[in-house]
Parts: C-alpha cells; structure tokens; sequence
C-alpha cells in the first residue's frame, strides 16, 4: 500500500484549481500562485501488478477484436445473400438475333 498526501489548491490569477501531493512534513507547502483551499487529506493507494495490467489490456484489445470480426463477417454474409438474391432474379433474355427488338 501507498499512502500520500494531497490538497486542492485555488489559482490566484485564474478560476482554476489543482490537487497538489504535499511532501511528509510539510504542512504549510506552498505553491506559488495558488492559495490551499482544503484540508491535507490522505489517499492510500494499492500498486497494481504490471503483468496483470497488461495481460488484462490485452485480452480487452483481443476481445473488441473479436467483437469487430464478427461484426463485419455478419454484414459479409448479408451482401453476399443479397448478392444471390440478385444473381437469382431472372430477366428476359435473347436466345437468337431475331428476339432483340432492334
């Protein structure tokens, strides 16, 4: 676990404001430019596992993947059905020169 400590602080020349770490020890941090508008609050954070982060990133990434793939293999399917239906249609058609009317 990692515990820092941190305040909001107000800009004095814009309408602005930060959240600051105050170093161990020093209470009275000032940030120039900027007048503390909070109390020192402590934030306990726990690290987190680089291999899991990315071993988590990864499968998210291949996951939206296969969400995409699957996706666009549907819309393939729907053309190439709409692209049978049409190959299907039957029109008229010319058997010798003398069925064409010009």
């Amino acid at each position: 676990m990692i515990t820092k400590r941190f305040a909001v602080y107000k800009s004095l020349e814009y309408d602005f404001d930060t959240i600051q770490e105050i170093p161990d020890g020093e209470d009275d941090f000032l940030l120039k430019g900027y007048v503390r508008v909070s109390e020192i609050e402590e934030v306990t954070f726990t690290p987190r596992n680089e291999e899991e982060t990315r071993t988590a990133a990864v499968e998210s990434i291949e996951a939206k993947k296969g969400e995409i793939i699957s996706d666009f293999s549907e819309k393939i399917l729907k053309w190439d059905e709409k692209k049978r239906q049409l190959l299907a249609l039957t029109g008229p058609t010319a058997s010798t020169d003398d069925d064409i009317p010009f």
